[in-house]
């Protein structure tokens, strides 16, 4: 059994059993890594509110037959995004599709760092209504599929197509993932 410790965002937890759950992180050292996290969802959990989608945490872990089991979590900086309800989409439609897009265990130092700058920007932007985050959540997707190599820095320039590529790139994607 192995110990590992890291620095990793929170894209999603679930519940697996009655209080047991899953949280997926993205890592700057493992990628996206899915773990187990014993009495996550009991009311009495230390760990439940480090553990919510966005924050930013340092998760120290044991690794056995293949698995990553939570051990403890401490909060290493928190995107409080639900005062704001155009933020709080905007930030779990972020999660989600490095959730998605993202292969487990596929690590890449730049998409964390992109992935960390785009909540704190997101974070310290003051006016954030809806047209705003329409247009950020493109801007996001474009530069995610970059970074991805899926499109261009020619793609981005083109307005015009952008979104027809943006919408052909996810289908592809996605239907290589099914």
């Amino acid at each position: 059994m192995d110990f590992v410790s890291t620095q990793g965002i929170v894209l999603k937890k679930k519940l697996r059993g009655e209080h047991d759950g899953e949280v997926t992180l993205f890592t700057k050292e493992f990628g996206k890594m899915r773990a187990f996290a014993t009495g996550l969802f009991k009311t009495t959990s230390r760990l439940s509110s480090r553990l919510e989608p966005t924050n930013y945490v340092s998760a120290h872990f044991t690794f056995s037959k293949d698995r990553f089991r939570l051990i403890n979590v401490y909060l290493n900086e928190f995107f409080n995004f639900y005062a704001n309800q155009e933020k709080l989409k905007t930030a779990l439609f972020i999660t989600s599709m490095f959730d998605i897009l993202i292969p487990e265990r596929f690590a890449d130092e730049h998409l964390f760092n992109f992935l960390l700058e785009n909540l704190r920007y997101l974070k310290k932007e003051k006016k954030w209504l809806h047209t705003i985050a329409a247009a950020f959540k493109l801007l996001f997707i474009g530069k995610f599929l970059q970074l991805l190599g899926y499109l261009n820095e020619s793609d981005l320039k083109d307005q015009k197509s952008l979104v027809p590529k943006i919408k052909q790139t996810i289908r592809k994607i996605v239907l290589n993932l099914a």
